[in-house]
């Protein structure tokens, strides 16, 4: 049971250091481990009055993590390379990621 509360606080403490930009907690995080030293992240914003997954009025964060023996290359994209709540978590897979634009 410690070794999994231990598992979880390490977990949170890796979220909110990617996301220390962000005033507000996400809605939804999905975390995928391929084995092969690629961990990816997707994480989720929704809009005020999302009701659903499927609404568009969701801000989308990729974050991937690849293991090359000692060293962690981390990537933070957000979909369509901006910051607005207008997508769809559901789509969340298919979307273009890009770093943020200036002025976005």
């Amino acid at each position: 049971m410690q070794e999994d509360l231990d598992k979880i606080t390490t977990q949170l403490r890796s979220i909110a250091r990617r996301n220390s930009h962000l005033n507000e907690p996400p809605d939804i995080i999905e975390e995928t481990d391929d084995g092969a030293g690629t961990v990816t992240t997707y994480i989720g914003y929704s809009g005020v009055g999302t009701l659903t997954t499927a609404s568009a009025s969701w801000l989308i964060i990729k974050i991937v993590e690849t293991t090359v023996g000692l060293v962690v290359t981390t990537t933070k994209q957000y979909a369509d390379s901006c910051l607005a709540k207008n997508k769809a978590w559901t789509g969340r897979a298919g979307f273009t990621y890009g770093y943020l634009q200036k002025g976005s």
